[in-house]
């Protein structure tokens, strides 16, 4: 009795095992490309504050870590639709977490910037910085610091 015990265990390891193999094998194909480009596009632009363009279809890994990769980026101004863009990048690598995209949300803890261009600006102090955004959680979270700074 004991064994047969043991011996379902083990199917019922080895089955559930391979139901979450296939699940995570299947993550790609489940989610749809233009959903899970604008779903990133999106965030990025709530994160940034500038407004995101992604032209390629994103790839999606799953293996060893859960991330897209988007191709022709760019970061742009959401005031000045004739300017060029602020950033452009040949390749941006986003880290998704993988229990959110089974509930269907686009979560990304980091984002790398492979081979970007940054256009800046002289400043009236004579500064060449990049333009600055006008929303967005980073620059939200930049203003709150420096008030508790200042206070």
């Amino acid at each position: 009795m004991p064994s047969s015990l043991i011996r379902r265990g083990i199917w019922a390891i080895g089955a559930a095992g391979i139901v979450i193999a296939l699940v995570v094998a299947a993550l790609p194909l489940i989610a749809s490309t233009r959903i899970v480009r604008d779903r990133i596009a999106w965030e990025m632009s709530a994160w940034s504050g500038f407004r995101v363009a992604i032209q390629g279809s994103p790839r999606i890994e799953v293996w060893p870590t859960f991330r897209a990769i988007l191709t022709d980026v760019t970061l742009s101004q959401w005031t000045d639709t004739e300017a060029p863009p602020v950033v452009e990048a040949e390749r941006v690598e986003v880290d998704l977490s993988a229990m959110a995209a089974l509930r269907g949300d686009v979560v990304f803890s980091t984002a790398r910037l492979v081979r970007p261009t940054i256009r800046v600006q002289r400043t009236p102090t004579g500064l060449f910085l990049p333009a600055v955004p006008t929303g967005g959680r980073i620059t939200r979270s930049i203003d709150a610091a420096r008030g508790v700074v200042n206070a």
